[in-house]
């Protein structure tokens, strides 16, 4: 069986015939690369920014579409293929990451001595103080849990979602207060860290 064609040799009897299909996949690349790079950013902030999320899938739409029409013409007109495998890798491993939450811890982690320095603080926001970097803390709550779990703070931040989002620091655990049974506008919970818990408060 005779092997594939590399199209990363240049073929001199070709000339240079294959440069409009190399410089329109690379601008594909290049595309999806900034899509995926959005669609990250998107969900940075604890509940995600629906304006970054909506331009990531938008781009890696409208890349995936341009995608196969230029990988059929790399392949039909220079079977040329190994450059073409860039962009779907791009945006699957975006896609992958995203829905892993991986971004989200990430900018989490970044941010947690910030979110620690308020609690810390009484749970205050200190206005003086720097903002986290991927959000912002509007406002601080202490919250009563009784005798048996003592307080947990709660943090409210400035959402780019639809829902209304907060980060819970419980060092005992878990609280009541954080489930949907006891409060009916709890939405959803995410345990981020030790005592950290992101919360997603429906309208």
């Amino acid at each position: 069986m005779a092997a594939l064609p590399d199209d990363s040799v240049a073929d001199p009897h070709r000339g240079d015939s294959r440069r409009p299909w190399r410089v329109v996949t690379t601008a594909v690349i290049v595309a999806t690369g900034l899509g995926a790079v959005a669609l990250i950013g998107s969900a940075m902030p604890p509940g995600g920014t629906l304006v970054l999320l909506f331009t990531g899938l938008t781009v890696l739409l409208i890349c995936g579409i341009v995608w196969v029409a230029v990988a059929l013409w790399g392949w039909l007109s220079h079977r040329a293929w190994k450059l073409s495998l860039i962009a779907p890798l791009l945006g699957a491993t975006a896609i992958g990451l995203v829905a892993l939450s991986v971004p989200t811890r990430v900018g989490f982690l970044i941010d947690q001595p910030r979110y620690a320095a308020m609690v810390a603080n009484g749970c205050r926001v200190d206005q003086s103080a720097a903002q986290p970097v991927f959000a912002t803390v509007i406002s601080a709550e202490e919250v009563d849990l009784g005798a048996t779990q003592g307080s947990a703070c709660r943090l409210s931040l400035a959402s780019g979602a639809l829902n209304d989002e907060a980060l819970v620091y419980a060092p005992a655990g878990r609280p009541p207060l954080l489930d949907p049974e006891v409060d009916l506008g709890v939405r959803d919970v995410t345990h981020l860290d030790g005592p950290w818990y992101h919360v997603s408060y429906s309208w």
